[in-house]
């Protein structure tokens, strides 16, 4: 995990750790551990930080997965909405 690139996208949005964790439901200490690569992220706070960031396929392939992910067959490099049944829309 990229935990520079993380912590950059996070502060470009004006966001606190404190918003971030809250949107995971998690705390501010257990998300300042991830973000600083202490422990890790499960495959859902992925998707929701992915979500509250706006990030796109790239960004999740270069912070998340260290860019070892194949390339998406998709155009856009767009994550879906999140107005998918079971998903989440990103805190709010």
């Amino acid at each position: 995990m990229n935990a520079i690139e993380l912590k950059v996208a996070r502060t470009r949005k004006g966001f606190t750790q404190e918003y971030v964790a809250s949107c995971l439901g998690i705390s501010t200490v257990g998300y300042s551990k991830k973000e600083r690569g202490e422990s890790g992220f499960s495959p859902e706070q992925i998707t929701a930080v992915a979500r509250v960031l706006e990030m796109d396929q790239d960004q999740v392939n270069t912070i998340f997965f260290d860019g070892q992910l194949p390339k998406s067959n998709s155009s856009s490099g767009k994550l879906p909405s999140g107005d998918s049944p079971g998903v989440e829309a990103p805190c709010t």
